[in-house]
């Protein structure tokens, strides 16, 4: 896929809805990276180990950097983007959570609409209480 104004927007919007659906702030929400030339362009320190496989991810997370990398162009749609974009949300704001099912069902939840975090019993993983 081409990375465009439109899909661009369509990404900012994304991520905005998918963040405030998890109870992220918006102080929180991770810096977007879209193409590998700014991947690249970032320090050493920030990218290492992940300098020569970008173009084989579809998205990565670097949790204390703040910051998420999303090769649009390795997508085929934007519905295979839209799950990259949760499932690197949910990596970034519950990172005890690995591939197994409750990740999973978080993934389908937050696909639905639904609130995860209430109905599933993970508080201690929340980096902010639940009111």
């Amino acid at each position: 896929m081409k990375l465009t104004e439109f899909r661009k927007a369509w990404i900012d919007k994304e991520i905005q809805c998918r963040a405030e659906q998890i109870g992220m702030p918006k102080q929180e929400i991770p810096r977007i990276i879209l193409t590998r030339k700014e991947w690249l362009a970032l320090p050493k320190e920030l990218t290492h180990g992940l300098r020569t496989t970008t173009h084989k991810n579809l998205g990565t997370i670097k949790p204390r950097s703040r910051i998420m990398f999303l090769n649009v162009r390795s997508h085929r749609s934007l519905r295979q983007l839209r799950d990259t974009i949760i499932v690197e949300l949910v990596h970034y704001w519950f990172p005890d959570l690995k591939h197994y099912s409750q990740f999973q069902q978080m993934k389908k939840a937050l696909l639905k609409g639904k609130i995860p975090y209430k109905d599933f019993k993970i508080e201690a993983t929340l980096k902010i209480p639940i009111e």
